[in-house]
């Protein structure tokens, strides 16, 4: 039923006590973005939320500030084939710019129409898209065929 070392001596010791990324990380402190605010600040940063996400310029920006404040988990998160990175980056924009975490900017973005759920999708992909272009090296660069560089 069980194969390739499935069940094993639980009184091994584990060969990697720690993850090094999640001590290095910087959205951890408190909670980070996936904190539990109280019930009674929902609301509030629901209305936070969405009207920063509704500001392009202003969404980006804070998105942007994800990218200075957190470069590790940026990277991390940005690296990741399998994370949506709009969403990600959206939601550490977000609970920088107005302490609303993870779960509740989600509720803040469904309050959003389709056009501004499109604006802000088309932001987070602009800053995705500088943040990518940044991190190339000359090697990684596509060279014209004739010219001198």
């Amino acid at each position: 039923m069980f194969n390739r070392n499935e069940i094993g001596n639980p009184a091994i010791k584990p060969t990697r006590d720690h993850y090094a990324y999640t001590e290095l990380e910087e959205f951890h402190p408190d909670g980070g973005m996936w904190s539990v605010p109280a019930p009674s600040d929902r609301e509030h940063f629901i209305e936070a939320s969405a009207a920063l996400m509704v500001n392009a310029n202003a969404f980006a920006d804070a998105m942007r500030r994800a990218l200075v404040e957190w470069p590790k988990s940026t990277a991390v998160a940005l690296s990741n084939p399998s994370m949506n990175h709009r969403a990600w980056l959206g939601h550490a924009g977000c609970y920088l710019a107005t302490g609303s975490p993870e779960e509740i900017t989600r509720l803040g973005w469904h309050t959003l129409d389709e056009g501004e759920q499109w604006a802000a999708n088309e932001a987070a992909s602009r800053v995705i898209t500088e943040w990518r272009n940044a991190r190339k090296t000359i090697n990684d660069r596509q060279l014209e065929m004739w010219t001198d560089a």
